[in-house]
């Protein structure tokens, strides 16, 4: 009888997390920057400007877990990540102080990512697997987003 390899099944959730990411932010992300087809990170209103600067924000955060999946854990490595997805956090609730709809449904993401982000540290740090919710955290704070720059475009 197999024995069940949680550290394996945990390190393939956030994989499929991370590509789940790349697919519905990246590819989006990488059409706009290469098409140019009023993507949000030229529209220049606040409300785009913000979803924008979450969405970074969130980019910043899949483009490196995936790093710290492996024990043992770099702890420096991971410091310097975190400093950076916090960076960017503070960056983006900078631009999101709007009181349009949109700007309160990016600070919602932003609120979700840096949940997220402490509870990664907390278990890394505690040499414990992150929680099974993970990747449905990341939708959340994926669609939250995507709500965002939809109300924003809509003037909202």
């Amino acid at each position: 009888m197999a024995k069940l390899d949680l550290g394996g099944l945990i390190k393939w959730i956030i994989l499929i997390a991370v590509a789940v990411f790349v697919w519905k932010q990246g590819w989006p992300w990488m059409k706009d920057k290469l098409g140019g087809s009023g993507s949000v990170s030229d529209a220049g209103t606040p409300a785009l400007t913000c979803a924008a600067q979450a969405e970074n924000a969130s980019a910043e955060w899949g483009s490196g877990i995936g790093r710290f999946v492996n024990p043992p854990l770099d702890e420096s490595a991971w410091g310097s990540f975190r400093s950076r997805v916090d960076g960017e956090i503070l960056q983006a609730r900078g631009y999101c102080g709007c009181a349009e709809s949109s700007c309160a449904k990016a600070r919602e993401a932003l609120n979700d990512l840096d949940s997220l982000v402490r509870s990664f540290d907390t278990a890394l740090r505690s040499g414990s697997p992150p929680g099974m919710d993970a990747v449905t955290r990341q939708e959340s704070i994926d669609q939250k987003i995507e709500q965002a720059r939809s109300l924003a475009k809509q003037g909202k």
